[in-house]
């Protein structure tokens, strides 16, 4: 599993914040090797954890929005 958690990680750009959703511990792992390998190069990016089950469309859009620091705008119906 490292193997491919190293794969992974190295696919995405050091400069990109990595948000991470799930249920398992697997999420965790990928969560703390990717930190480690981010402490050896000084990277600075953020990389958020939600432990999370199942979620629909609208809920993970939601998550990903607040993440970025962009909430998606809440109105009340007429």
């Amino acid at each position: 599993m490292r193997t491919f958690f190293d794969k992974v990680a190295s696919a995405v750009s050091a400069q990109d914040d990595v948000l991470l959703i799930g249920d398992g511990e697997v999420v965790e792992h990928f969560a703390d090797q990717v930190r480690t390998r981010d402490q050896g190069r000084g990277s600075r990016r953020r990389v958020g954890l939600e432990k999370s089950g199942p979620m629909t469309e609208p809920q993970l859009l939601a998550r990903v929005r607040e993440f970025a620091g962009a909430p998606a705008p809440r109105t009340l119906p007429s």
